[in-house]
């Protein structure tokens, strides 16, 4: 679409740039949630890209995260449940110590897992160890994980790239 709009001239049927195009690849996403928290609801944690376009041309936006950025509150989405194999779950014994690592939009599956040991309401806290860019820009669920550090569910590690001394 870039080379089109850089160079008019050039003649393309709609059909034929659609069978040229490839097809757009399923994106998979984490469950950033717990059933334990809200049966009824399904977070998740969407970085969104924009980039110079590879044509020289524009800005390129991501298909999906863009798509979903744009909808409004409450609008559904068309999605499907994958179950992993093998399990990925936090155990129901909230005794069991956990140490959960995860970077940025990577911390999307162990937010499920700290509302689970927040809902059993006992239990060993997590540790967390969370990294990004820097705390102002990239810190995803800051305030929850601030919170549940107050709370005693989790014991927070934090390190940020951008940030002198951390």
């Amino acid at each position: 679409l870039g080379l089109l709009v850089k160079f008019p001239a050039a003649e393309l049927t709609l059909e034929s740039f659609v069978e040229l195009s490839s097809a757009v690849a399923p994106r998979f996403y984490s469950i950033a949630s717990s059933p334990l928290e809200n049966p009824h609801v399904c977070d998740l944690i969407v970085g969104t890209v924009q980039a110079p376009a590879w044509s020289g041309v524009g800005v390129h936006q991501g298909f999906a995260s863009t798509h979903m950025r744009d909808l409004g509150v409450g609008q559904p989405i068309f999605g499907y449940v994958r179950r992993p194999n093998p399990p990925f779950a936090p155990p129901h014994d909230g005794a069991v110590p956990l140490v959960l690592i995860g970077p940025g939009t990577g911390f999307a599956p162990l937010r499920g897992f700290v509302q689970e040991r927040a809902a059993l309401s006992a239990g060993t806290p997590c540790h967390v160890f969370f990294g990004a860019r820097h705390p102002d820009h990239d810190w995803l669920c800051r305030q929850e994980m601030e919170r549940w550090a107050a709370d005693g569910v989790i014991d927070l590690h934090m390190a940020f790239s951008q940030l002198a001394g951390h």
